[in-house]
């Protein structure tokens, strides 16, 4: 991919809570045998340019707090000119507890946020698709296990 650098590290998750673990049972089937393999990944993109470093900090401190075991996790940049890749890496590599793998991609010119995002989307391999934009955060550790039961339950796409 001409212009764009990737980094991939994955990591593999060692427990599930309990509520997963139910969600597990009455999702995917009927025995206590299931295991958070039978969850469905979720992706979660975020696009950044010429972010503020603190919003930035909070908006990934916020997806590693996350209770759901099968997290990939995309930062995608638009060509910024000053890109925080250390931070990013201090934090995924230092406070990661095993439910995420995760990638950078960073373009060299700015391509637009439609291209930016469809670029990750294609990165993906995720059931589902979740967007954070890179000065938000999700509200508590369980927002990806919440969203992730009621779409199991509604058959959202």
């Amino acid at each position: 991919m001409s212009g764009v650098d990737t980094v991939v590290i994955g990591i593999v998750v060692s427990c599930i809570s309990d509520n997963l673990l139910e969600m597990v049972i009455n999702k995917y089937c009927m025995s206590s045998a299931c295991s958070e393999d039978d969850l469905p990944l979720v992706t979660i993109i975020t696009p950044t340019y010429n972010s503020n470093p603190q919003y930035l900090k909070e908006a990934i401190e916020s997806v590693l707090e996350q209770t759901y075991p099968k997290i990939e996790y995309i930062i995608t940049d638009d060509g910024s000119s000053v890109f925080h890749e250390k931070l990013i890496h201090e934090l995924l590599e230092g406070r990661n507890r095993g439910n995420i793998t995760w990638k950078i991609i960073r373009h060299d010119e700015n391509v637009g946020i439609v291209k930016n995002m469809n670029g990750a989307i294609r990165e993906s391999h995720g059931e589902y698709i979740f967007p954070l934009a890179h000065d938000d955060v999700y509200y508590d550790e369980r927002v990806i296990e919440e969203w992730v039961k009621e779409f199991q339950k509604t058959g959202a796409m």
